[in-house]
C-alpha cells in the first residue's frame, strides 16, 4: 500500500507542470467567456438605452378637452374669488397677518425634543438635563 502512494506522489510530482499548465488554460478560458459575457449585456444595455432615448425624446401629450379646460377655468375663478373674500374678511377683522401654514414645522420643535419631568428617585438612562450627563 506505502508503495502505491509513493508511486503516486512521484508520478504527480512529475506531471506537476503539466497539470498546472492546464489549470491555467481552463482559467483563461473561463476569463475569455466572462469578458464575451460582460461585452455582450454591456451592447444590449447601450442598445436599450438608445431605444429608450428615442421613444423618450417624442413625448405623447392628449389633446386639451374644451369641457376638462372649462371646468378648471371655473374653479380657478372660484378659489380666486375665496381668496379675495378671506382677505376682505381678514381687514376687517384687523387680523395683521395671515396665520402660517400648519404643514411648516416649528423651530423649537424640530431642532430639541421635549423632555418630560419625572419624578424624584426614577432616572431613565439618556434623558436628563445636559450638564448632568457625562460628555461620551
Amino acid at each position: 500500500m506505502m508503495g502505491r502512494i509513493r508511486d503516486f506522489g512521484w508520478w504527480l510530482r512529475d506531471h506537476t507542470g503539466g497539470i498546472a499548465l492546464l489549470l491555467a488554460l481552463l482559467a483563461c478560458g473561463a476569463g475569455a467567456a466572462g469578458i464575451v459575457i460582460a461585452l455582450d449585456a454591456k451592447e444590449k444595455a447601450e442598445d436599450a438605452a438608445a431605444a429608450s432615448a428615442t421613444s423618450a425624446t417624442d413625448p405623447v401629450t392628449p389633446p386639451v378637452d374644451s369641457d376638462v379646460q372649462g371646468t378648471v377655468d371655473e374653479l380657478n375663478e372660484r378659489v380666486a374669488a375665496i381668496e379675495e373674500s378671506v382677505a376682505a374678511i381678514r381687514e376687517e377683522s384687523g387680523a395683521e397677518a395671515p396665520p402660517e401654514e400648519a404643514t411648516t414645522p416649528e423651530e423649537d420643535t424640530a431642532t430639541t425634543p421635549e423632555v418630560p419631568e419625572l419624578p424624584e428617585g426614577i432616572e431613565i438612562p439618556g434623558v436628563g438635563e445636559p450638564e448632568s450627563e457625562p460628555a461620551p
